[in-house]
C-alpha cells in the first residue's frame, strides 16, 4: 500500500458553471497514476497490495461514469485532468493524434489549425 505516497484527490473546474469537479476518488487514482506509468493490472494490483479483481472493478466504474472503452482513455482523461485540459472522446476520435498533442502540451489547438 502506498502509505507515504497517496496522491491527493484530483478535482478540475468544469467549463460550464466553474466548480471542482471530482474525477477520480483517491483509490481510483492510485490505480489510474500506476496504469498510466505502464504498470498492468497484475501489477498495479501486486504494489496497492490489492486484488486483481479490485483493481478491474476501480477501472470498469471509470470506464461506466465517463463512458470509456479501454485503458487508453482513462489514461488520456488522466493526462487531460492532469494539465487543466477539458477532456472529450469525441474530439480525441475525430482527430486523433492532434487532440493527444495539445492534452500533453506539446502543442495548442492554434498550433493544429496551422497545420
Amino acid at each position: 500500500y502506498l502509505c507515504n505516497n497517496t496522491p491527493k484527490v484530483m478535482y478540475m473546474k468544469n467549463p460550464v458553471n466553474d466548480v471542482n469537479t471530482l474525477y477520480f476518488s483517491e483509490a481510483e487514482l492510485r490505480v489510474v497514476k500506476l496504469l498510466a506509468s505502464g504498470s498492468s493490472e497484475k501489477e498495479i494490483a501486486d504494489r496497492l497490495c490489492i486484488s486483481r479483481h479490485t483493481v478491474d472493478n476501480h477501472l470498469r466504474n471509470i470506464r461506466e461514469r465517463f463512458g470509456l472503452h479501454k485503458n487508453t482513455e482513462i489514461i488520456l482523461l488522466y493526462i487531460a485532468q492532469l494539465n487543466h485540459k477539458p477532456f472529450s472522446l469525441a474530439n480525441i476520435k475525430q482527430y486523433g493524434l492532434e487532440v493527444i498533442l495539445v492534452l500533453v502540451n506539446i502543442c495548442t489547438y492554434t498550433d493544429l489549425k496551422s497545420l
